[in-house]
């Protein structure tokens, strides 16, 4: 190979090494510092100009040639509007989409089986499948339902066996499966809680492990892929929380020291700043204030919003729970009680798309919420804290816009 082919060859590697790091824009002079990096006489010194000029030129002319070729593709490419983060979707195959002649905006069968809602839920999304999956606790049972967004139908799975006790659950990417975190079942004789791990092709849950107790916030990180949790640091006694790591494909928990954790509060990952999202209690204990900090897992550092976050909380002893979820779409982390609200960590700024104080308290609003990875909206399950309504809708926070999946079962409208 001749040394102009050598260094064609690697000035190629080293700008696909360099594209598959850079942002959407491409840099000329990073490239160039990448081609010079590998260039075969690159570490000629400054008065080392040994080369014939007949030569020289024509390998300056090659790499002008080159830059000129890559700046014309970087145009094009600045122009397409690309997210900020490649999207969390399976590394293995397609992303799931709805088959066709499906319709997800049509509601689905009115008089379908349902979950009911005034027990527990816990949910996630199963990217894979297309489906919410769904734990509700009912009787001092556990039940395991799915959700399919795609034509809004629900279907209990009856596997096998089940979790027991109230879980918090998140989907891992790249293991394909649900897991949920639960707390001791006897934190006497069992002080730990227990990890379980759904299947939903298989329509199997297991136990995996032992996990941290007093877990009261679960999310997952989809750069590193693992899960994230708010548990106590010591044990069942131990006020001192710690947020802890989750490798799902080796079983294993690791505490992430970090000096003022919150003792409390909602997580979510936002991929478009690559931050953990957290909505607690204000640091100050007198303060009935609430905060935004945000972790960056990588360098193990807090920092705290700067902007004046409102508070969710539903009103009286049936105020609804509040709950989190990030919309990945709109790219803003949705928090949701009594009021929803939706913050923009890249301008750190709060919108408050439904002021508790403005609605009536009989107003139909979700208990939950999920990110729908498939229509690229939120989906969000209701229940009465007394009546069961059982309605899912979705909600798009581009066009602030409602569409109902589900009617509720008791006849009451929803948004």
């Amino acid at each position: 190979m001749s040394e102009q082919e050598v260094f064609e060859t690697r000035f190629a590697a080293a700008y696909r090494a360099y594209l598959d790091g850079a942002p959407t824009q491409v840099d000329a002079a990073a490239v160039a510092r990448n081609a010079a990096a590998v260039h075969p006489r690159a570490r000629i010194r400054a008065s080392g100009w040994a080369l014939r000029p007949a030569r020289a030129f024509a390998w300056l002319a090659l790499l002008a040639l080159l830059l000129a070729t890559l700046g014309a593709a970087a145009l094009f490419v600045g122009s397409q509007q690309e997210p900020r983060l490649q999207a969390v979707v399976p590394p293995v195959g397609n992303a799931f989409v709805c088959p066709p002649g499906s319709n997800p905006d049509e509601p689905g069968p009115a008089g379908q089986a349902r979950p009911r809602w005034d027990a527990h839920t816990a949910l996630a999304f199963d990217r894979r499948a297309g489906r919410l999956v769904v734990l509700v606790d009912v009787d001092d049972n556990v039940e395991t339902w799915t959700f399919d967004v795609c034509a809004n139908t629900w279907t209990q799975m009856h596997p096998s066996r089940e979790p027991f006790g109230w879980l918090q659950l998140v989907y891992d990417v790249r293991a394909g499966l649900t897991i949920g975190v639960a707390d001791c079942r006897d934190c006497v004789r069992e002080p730990r809680g227990t990890v379980w791990a759904y299947d939903l092709e298989a329509n199997a849950w297991s136990e995996t492990g032992a996990a941290p107790t007093g877990v009261t916030g679960l999310s997952y990180e989809p750069i590193a892929c693992l899960v994230v949790a708010l548990g106590d640091e010591g044990g069942p006694n131990d006020d001192r929380k710690a947020l802890w790591s989750y490798d799902v494909e080796t079983g294993t928990w690791t505490p992430i020291r970090q000096a003022n954790a919150m003792s409390s509060g909602l997580f979510a990952y936002d991929t478009s700043v690559y931050r953990i999202i957290t909505y607690g209690p204000a640091a100050d204990p007198e303060s009935v204030d609430r905060e935004i900090r945000l972790f960056d897992i990588r360098t193990g550092r807090w920092s705290r919003s700067g902007a004046v976050t409102p508070g969710v909380w539903g009103s009286g002893m049936w105020g609804t729970p509040p709950a989190i979820a990030f919309d990945e779409a709109a790219e803003r982390t949705v928090v949701f009680g009594g009021s929803l609200a939706a913050y923009d960590a890249a301008a750190d700024r709060w919108e408050i798309l439904i002021d508790a104080a403005d609605r009536d308290p009989s107003d139909w609003l979700p208990s939950a919420l999920v990110y729908d990875s498939v229509n690229r909206r939120l989906v969000g399950l209701g229940r009465g804290v007394i009546v069961d309504r059982g309605g899912v809708v979705a909600f798009d926070l581009t066009t602030h816009e409602w569409t109902v999946l589900l009617e509720a079962s008791d006849g009451k409208p929803v948004p």
